[in-house]
């Protein structure tokens, strides 16, 4: 997953119009708690990459920082 990441052309920026059902409910769910919301997003992020999504899981990962 880190060599999908690694594999860009230039590091992407935020979109902010970025934004998934999955996403939003991640962020409510887990806002209380920086560790598992940190642990989500990474979860959610890898199965972007599973399915090919490199520029969703960009968008993930920017999203909580």
């Amino acid at each position: 997953h880190l060599g999908q990441l690694a594999n860009v052309a230039e590091f992407p920026t935020a979109n902010p119009g970025f934004s998934t059902e999955k996403l939003k409910n991640i962020m409510q769910y887990y806002a209380i708690d920086p560790v598992e919301l940190e642990a989500e997003i990474h979860q959610y992020a890898k199965e972007l990459l599973d399915e090919g999504n490199v520029a969703d899981a960009w968008q993930v990962l920017i999203a909580v920082h």
